[in-house]
């Protein structure tokens, strides 16, 4: 049976979308922040600048006792990191707090405001904890996974709580009108509720079903299934860059990738740490070295995910060729061109070795030198064009 499927799709880095009772919300690790107090306690805010996308939450889980409005308002602050690092105590009008009261916030709370400015390190770092371990859930070969199949279905909420008529209320028809109209809101809450949840698991079983559908479809080989089987595996990871590819069938048993891999510009150049002295945390520029041997890791990480989505979603692909490929200058030309710097054929039978529980412990560039692998990289990181393999039927023909 012989066939040809071609599709190429945009892997956008995605905001993870929470579904609650409450709605829908929306979350992210940002570089700007800001601590205050109030009589809840210690208020942590990061943001990203100028965009009004912002997380907070009070520190403890336990409020302190209320104070004398004066005392209260003598002691209000508020903590704000700036982008070169530096951290401004500014009083609830947004003034700067004169060097005695800087002092003085340091003594008392000073073991809070270090743990504040740990946790805006981690803030800070957090994306290059996510480029670097974005192969970290990739599944077993053997191991297909619906991503539909691993989501909780929501449970059926406790039935509301109704106010019961009391004696005044059998008496007097407004006091009754009135607990009546609230226990009637209280049940049109509940029920809409009841609905939504009921329209999620219902939506959450159907996509399920036909995913399911298409895996047993794909197991066939069916061409169509294939394809749209892997093209929804792929839209469903979170990838930490934008990343695009290609990806083309030419029989049930092949698949030929290319990857537009995220350019080295795009990954984080600085790092942050918590100064050893002064309210402060340290920004210091990552090395160029640093840099590159971190964008090394990347890309195999990308390919590393890819290939191994390929085989647990397509039980009858026994190879994955896949090549990766950035945007150079020619400088002969000065013309910006296609430069391919990773280009591997992997077998499945030699990618079921990889021991998948343990993913954090492999060196990526090494895994992929086990492989049929063209690749010019230097100990630094330093990359070389190389020409990209051809399969019989792959992606950049024969």
């Amino acid at each position: 049976m012989g066939f040809r499927f071609r599709r190429s799709i945009k892997l956008a880095p995605g905001l993870r979308m929470n579904f609650s009772t409450r709605g829908i919300g929306m979350s992210a690790g940002v570089r700007g922040a800001r601590v205050s107090v109030s009589s809840r306690g210690l208020h942590s805010s990061v943001g990203v600048p100028g965009t009004g996308i912002s997380y907070g939450g009070y520190d403890g889980s336990s409020s302190p006792a209320p104070r004398p409005r004066s005392q209260a308002s003598s002691l209000a602050f508020q903590l704000t990191l700036k982008d070169d690092g530096t951290v401004a105590v500014l009083d609830d009008q947004g003034q700067p707090h004169s060097p005695r009261f800087v002092k003085l916030l340091r003594e008392k709370q000073g073991e809070r405001i270090e743990r504040w400015l740990t946790e805006r390190c981690e803030y800070w770092n957090k994306d290059i904890d996510r480029i670097l371990n974005c192969h970290l859930d990739t599944p077993a070969p053997t191991n297909w996974r619906s991503p539909v199949g691993a989501r909780a279905l929501l449970l059926p909420s406790a039935s509301p709580q109704l106010r019961p008529l009391g004696i005044l209320e059998r008496f007097f028809k407004s006091r009754r009108n009135k607990i009546d109209t609230e226990n009637a809101e209280v049940v049109s809450k509940y029920e809409k509720e009841l609905l939504l949840r009921r329209l999620f698991n219902a939506l959450c079983k159907f996509e399920q079903a036909k995913q399911h559908q298409l895996f047993r479809q794909a197991q066939s080989g069916d061409p169509d299934a294939m394809c749209e089987l892997l093209d929804h595996q792929l839209r469903t990871i979170s990838w930490p860059r934008e990343t695009l590819l290609s990806f083309e069938i030419p029989h049930e048993h092949q698949v030929c990738v290319d990857t537009d891999l995220p350019e080295i510009e795009d990954l984080p150049s600085e790092q942050a740490s918590v100064a050893a002295r002064g309210l402060r945390i340290n920004i210091k520029d990552r090395s160029e070295t640093q840099r590159r041997k971190e964008y090394v890791i990347h890309i195999h990480a990308v390919a590393f995910r890819i290939v191994g989505e390929v085989f647990a979603s397509l039980p009858t692909v026994s190879d994955v060729f896949i090549s990766g490929f950035s945007q150079r200058p020619d400088k002969s030309t000065g013309r910006v061109r296609d430069e391919y710097f990773l280009s591997a054929k992997i077998a499945r039978s030699s990618w079921e070795r990889i021991d998948f529980s343990n993913l954090g412990s492999l060196d990526l560039p090494e895994v992929f030198a086990e492989f049929p692998l063209r690749r010019k990289m230097t100990k630094t990181g330093i990359l070389s064009p190389i020409e990209p393999f051809d399969s019989a039927n792959g992606i950049r023909g024969s």
